[in-house]
């Protein structure tokens, strides 16, 4: 059965904005760019998967998606990777999803990418910064499109981070880093971020 949320993330983020993110970013190896797209797309799907996983995120997450990331943004990529597109100010704050849904483990993780992909921590950067407002975009056009209530919205999260989720070294890598007290588990840990911050986010 299609998942639309993929469809979108696959179709439009990463087969038409990673190539010019890429470029713009200096990043000539099409393999670079894709494989630390992918780890990045992964890693806010999950991220925010997580953190909707209570009552208080999910509620916090569905507020974003209707006043600010309802998928708009996604009407001009080509605009939006170039800079020429005109986008809401806060749909299009990259850095500060980043922050509010990675906290202090957003220099690691950065670190991460930047090692396994033979990138630099600007490039990284540059990259998660663009692609955030990406995947917030897209879930919220698919929350608007196939009309989804809160719960239809965290079945949503659910399969398609499942389902985005691959068995690579690099995921295991960033899981590990995203574990802040060391118990193996990162769901606690990264709904202990989201309860705290996301909050701060979705409320602007």
């Amino acid at each position: 059965m299609s998942n639309p949320l993929l469809d979108l993330l696959t179709k439009q983020v990463a087969n038409q904005a990673l190539s010019g993110l890429g470029k713009n970013l200096g990043i000539e190896n099409e393999s670079q760019v894709n494989n630390a797209g992918q780890s990045a797309i992964n890693l806010l799907l999950n991220g925010l998967m997580k953190n909707a996983s209570n009552s208080g995120g999910l509620g916090a997450l569905a507020g974003a998606l209707d006043k600010d990331h309802d998928g708009s943004i996604l009407d001009d990529l080509a605009g939006y990777v170039s800079g020429s597109a005109q986008v809401n100010s806060r749909a299009a704050n990259g850095a500060g999803i980043l922050k509010h849904i990675l906290g202090d483990k957003l220099g690691p993780i950065i670190g991460a990418i930047s090692q396994q992909n033979n990138l630099s921590q600007d490039q990284s950067m540059g990259l998660l910064t663009k692609l955030a407002p990406l995947v917030l975009g897209s879930i919220g056009k698919t929350r608007r499109q196939s009309n989804l209530d809160n719960n239809g919205l965290l079945d949503l999260l659910q399969n398609s981070a499942q389902t985005f989720n691959k068995p690579r070294q690099d995921n295991s890598i960033l899981e590990n880093l995203l574990d802040r007290d060391g118990d193996g588990n990162i769901k606690d840990d990264v709904a202990g971020i989201g309860m705290k911050i996301l909050g701060n986010l979705f409320k602007r």
